[in-house]
């Protein structure tokens, strides 16, 4: 009998150890700081948030990511959140970073962008903010943007702020919107083609397979939003390109004919230009087409342009 027992005290205690191990393990893989960290993200993560707390690791699409508390000011001033989010290459280069802002902080620090929000409709309607993140890519001090989510009721939105104010993207929130970093191939090509510009969002079309790079920058005063398509080999395929709806309508009449001017007419059924739906396209050879949407609800090529009298 003493034997059975110490059999069962014996089994009950290998269970135990196992029970642990499977435990430990699986919260390690799920968030904590799990064996396989590489030292250059480990360094990299303590240098740029040395008063971070309560840091969680889990590896996400090839990236480490650390979630965690904020006690003071890193490259910011925050509130502590476990709502802090930073996103590492296996090299140590933080690809995405997002703090979370108290309103206080964004009337005092970005007033820019707390008086833009007030600007909005959204404000006037009686929206309140709920939530607002500071959100930095490749460790560049110059491409931050500012997410403000704002909801009235069951209704929720997105506004992102440039730091000087500019609303570039307002879309429906949505649960299984997340930020995601920018392949570092794509903010290459970005940098090069487009200096000071600011990356908005970036999105992978996993069923069309492609990279899609909202940027936005400034060109001879004027505001240019770029939603940029790449292949799954990082190659540029072709972007939409929008500037305000009325500089588009001067800019038609300025460089399009008479008779093309009373074509665009006849194909959209509107006499009234700012009621086009226009669109500027480029493909992947640099080439400018302007689209315009026709009677049938389809959008159709319409011209390429000169290079020469393009507004952007």
């Amino acid at each position: 009998m003493k034997k059975q027992m110490n059999l069962l005290k014996l089994l009950f205690g290998a269970a135990i150890v196992l029970f642990t191990t499977a435990c430990s393990h699986d919260d390690e893989h799920d968030g904590g700081m799990f064996a396989n960290l590489p030292t250059a993200v480990s360094e990299a993560f303590n240098k740029q948030f040395p008063n971070a707390t309560n840091v969680k690791w889990a590896e996400k699409s090839n990236y480490y990511v650390a979630s965690f508390d904020l006690n003071g000011s890193n490259r910011t001033t925050t509130p502590q959140s476990s709502d802090n989010e930073a996103w590492y290459t296996a090299k140590g280069v933080c690809s995405l970073s997002e703090l979370e802002l108290s309103q206080a902080q964004l009337e005092k620090e970005y007033n820019a962008v707390f008086t833009a929000w007030k600007t909005t409709p959204y404000f006037a309607e009686g929206y309140h903010i709920d939530d607002i993140d500071l959100l930095q890519r490749n460790n560049e001090l110059a491409d931050q943007t500012i997410k403000v989510e704002i909801e009235k009721g069951e209704w929720e939105r997105d506004l992102y702020f440039t730091l000087d104010g500019v609303l570039a993207k307002d879309i429906v929130s949505s649960d299984d919107d997340e930020n995601l970093p920018c392949p570092q191939a794509l903010t290459d090509y970005i940098n090069k083609h487009y200096k000071n510009a600011v990356i908005v969002d970036f999105e992978q079309d996993t069923t069309a397979k492609v990279y899609e790079v909202e940027i936005l920058f400034s060109q001879d005063g004027i505001i240019i939003e770029k939603e940029l398509t790449f292949n799954e080999q990082y190659d540029f395929v072709g972007a939409l390109i929008d500037i305000d709806d009325a500089l588009l309508v001067k800019f038609v009449h300025r460089i399009l004919t008479t008779e093309q001017l009373a074509e665009l007419t006849k194909l959209t059924g509107e006499n009234n230009p700012s009621e086009w739906d226009m669109e500027l396209r480029e493909d992947s050879k640099g080439e400018v087409s302007l689209w315009i949407e026709n009677t049938s609800e389809q959008m159709i090529k319409f011209i390429t342009l000169d290079p020469n009298t393009l507004p952007v």
